[in-house]
C-alpha cells in the first residue's frame, strides 16, 4: 500500500469517525420521550394488567393487546384519547360542578373531587366515572398531574397507577424540571 493510499484511507476513516461522533452527540442532545405513560398495579401480587400510552407513536396497549390511538389536539374542548381498547376524556375547564359529558360514545361524570394523599403528596383529585362498552370504569385525574390512575369501578376493583409523577394530560409545568 502506498503512502498516498494510506493517507486517503486515514482521511476517510477520520471523516467517518467525526460523522459518527457528531451523530452521537446530536442524538444525546435530544430530549427524552415525554409522551409515554405507563399504568400498572402497585401490588406485586397483582401484576397482570398494564396500560401503556405512547403519544409519540400514537399507540396504546392494554396488557397484551395493542391498538392505534387518537389524541385530541390542544385546541380541542377535551383532554382526551380514543382507541379500540380504551378511551378517556375530561373537559379542559373541568370542575367539581361539571355536568356529565360525552366523548366518542362514552358518557363521563365527576363522581367526586377531593384532596388525596398519593405516594406521600396531597393531590387535588377528580374521580371520574364512565361506562365503556358495558364496563364501569373510574379515572383519577388531577388538573396538574394528569391521569394518575384508572381501573374498574367498585370496591373490588384495583386501580392501575401511573408509573411516573405526571400522567396523560398533565400540565406542561408538571413535566418541566425545576431548575
Amino acid at each position: 500500500m502506498t503512502q498516498s493510499s494510506r493517507s486517503k484511507k486515514l482521511k476517510t476513516m477520520t471523516k467517518l469517525i467525526l460523522c459518527f461522533a457528531l451523530l452521537t452527540c446530536m442524538s444525546c442532545s435530544k430530549p427524552p420521550v415525554e409522551h409515554y405513560y405507563g399504568y400498572r398495579h402497585l401490588s406485586p401480587g397483582n401484576a397482570g394488567a398494564v396500560v401503556t400510552i405512547d403519544a409519540d407513536r400514537l399507540t396504546i396497549s392494554v396488557t397484551d393487546l395493542g391498538a392505534s390511538l387518537e389524541i385530541c389536539p390542544p385546541a380541542h374542548e377535551f383532554i382526551c384519547f380514543n382507541s379500540d381498547l380504551l378511551s378517556f376524556a375530561v373537559p379542559r375547564d373541568l370542575s367539581e360542578n361539571s355536568a356529565p359529558w360525552s366523548y366518542s360514545g362514552t358518557e363521563y361524570r365527576v363522581l367526586s373531587h377531593r384532596d388525596e394523599r398519593i405516594l406521600g403528596q396531597f393531590v387535588s383529585l377528580f374521580i371520574i366515572g364512565a361506562n365503556l362498552e358495558g364496563s364501569d370504569l373510574v379515572f383519577y385525574f388531577s388538573k396538574h398531574r394528569g391521569l394518575i390512575a384508572l381501573g374498574p369501578a367498585g370496591e373490588t376493583g384495583t386501580p392501575l397507577f401511573g408509573i411516573d409523577y405526571c400522567g396523560f394530560g398533565a400540565e406542561i409545568s408538571c413535566r418541566t424540571p425545576v431548575q
